[in-house]
């Protein structure tokens, strides 16, 4: 349902969806990338943290992951809030959040007070990350829908890349506390500018509450292909997290690299999957099916995860095969995000199947860090590591053909 529409120069009066509004979709792929820096500034502060604030292995794992957990719980629950109250209004709202659960961490004095800010941290990212791509779709025409998703799925690396490379130089000069501040000043900022942005004007108004919400949920929830796409990013985002959060520490703790140097490196390994989603997006756009995109990026992750850490390999070739898992696996997220949009039969479900989506990726970003930790510490060393992206990759690629094997007309339609 739309509201009065938008004015122009011309005097005509296009409506969302009439044209790309591409302004709207840069500032939500913006919010979500406010949102990546606030899951990567982690990473470059974990062995920091775990010195001054005396916190373990496994829970510095925890305090890293801890952050996805509202989405993993919420997800398809925000999704149908969101498509009640209006994304706008959510998105403005939760990071409004996320900045109150920045200044808890910043002032953090034990591992409990960082689990606890990093909490309030999710229930801001899951109402975020939900609402973006719901704003996205409705402030794109169709044939352009691909092509924003897929970039809307670069949010996550940008952010984490951003925050790996300027964490040394905020840490050597201000301290991790006063990394964390300048995080919180950067989402109080960008909220405004969000919430200035997408005034009401641009935007349609929220379903009615006299909408039929029992049948509209079993409805839209009872198509098992979204689910099968959740599934999908679920063992990609624990493999992709596993890798990336502790990246830093295994090149500082294994293989002697300086603070500095990890972390640019932790960046160039993050950044590269920033290309991969590009890539997906454009090869989704040319109509390539979204199947092989998901197979490749496991098969990469599989293929690459040796060389990240077994013993055997060359060390100078852990950074490039980091590098390529990232930036390969990159062609799935994109891929996900747009085969559940593509389930949705009006904009009054995006939102939902979007928390559907989500549910998955941040189940699997909440399993990521611990999962791999636990590997480390009982498989005996780094070097181990690599089985954890074995076994997940295979998971996926069963999930892939599972996915692909279906004969309804839903499944096939997303494909």
């Amino acid at each position: 349902m739309m509201n009065a529409p938008l004015s122009s120069s011309s005097g005509a009066t296009p409506r969302l969806g009439e044209r790309t509004r591409w302004d709207i979709v840069a500032l939500a792929i913006l919010a979500g990338i406010i949102c990546g820096i606030q899951i990567g500034k982690v990473p470059p502060t974990l062995h920091i943290l775990r010195a001054e604030l005396d916190v373990g292995f496994i829970t510095a794992g925890w305090i890293a992951s801890l952050v996805n957990i509202c989405g993993a719980v919420f997800g398809v629950t925000s999704g149908l809030v969101i498509d009640r109250a209006g994304p706008r209004r959510v998105i403005v709202l939760s990071m409004l959040i996320l900045g109150v659960g920045g200044t808890l961490g910043a002032e953090a004095s034990s591992a409990a007070d960082l689990l606890a800010s990093r909490f309030l941290e999710g229930l801001g990212l899951v109402g975020t990350i939900v609402a973006a791509p719901a704003i996205i779709r409705t402030a794109c025409r169709p044939a352009d829908r691909n092509l924003a998703l897929g970039l809307w799925g670069t949010y996550l690396p940008a952010g984490m890349a951003l925050a790996f490379v300027v964490a040394p130089l905020a840490m050597d000069g201000f301290g991790w506390r006063g990394f964390w501040w300048g995080n919180v000043m950067l989402v109080g900022i960008f909220t405004a500018v969000v919430a200035l942005g997408m005034r009401q004007r641009h935007w349609p108004d929220p379903i009615t509450a006299t909408t039929a919400i029992r049948p509209d949920i079993r409805t839209t929830l009872g198509r098992p292909a979204p689910w099968l796409f959740a599934a999908c990013f679920l063992v990609y985002a624990l493999m992709f997290y596993a890798v990336a959060v502790w990246l830093p520490s295994y090149l500082i703790e294994a293989k002697g690299w300086s603070l500095t140097e990890a972390a640019l490196g932790g960046a160039a390994v993050v950044a590269a999957n920033i290309a991969g989603n590009v890539i997906s997006a454009a090869l989704m756009h040319r109509g390539v099916p979204r199947w092989k995109l998901l197979l490749t990026a496991y098969l990469a992750y599989i293929f690459c995860s040796w060389f990240i850490f077994a013993e055997p390999a060359p060390d100078t070739l852990r950074l490039p095969a980091a590098m390529l898992f990232t930036l390969v696996g990159g062609l799935l997220p994109a891929a996900c995000l747009a085969g559940g949009a593509a389930h949705a039969r009006d904009p009054s479900e995006v939102a939902t199947l979007s928390g559907v989506i989500v549910q998955g990726s941040n189940t699997g970003s909440l399993l990521g860090a611990p999962v791999m930790a636990l590997a480390v510490t009982m498989l005996g060393g780094w070097d181990q590591g690599y089985w954890v992206v074995v076994l997940f990759g295979s998971i996926g690629i069963a999930i892939t053909v599972t996915l692909l094997r279906r004969t309804d007309g839903d499944a096939k339609s997303g494909l």
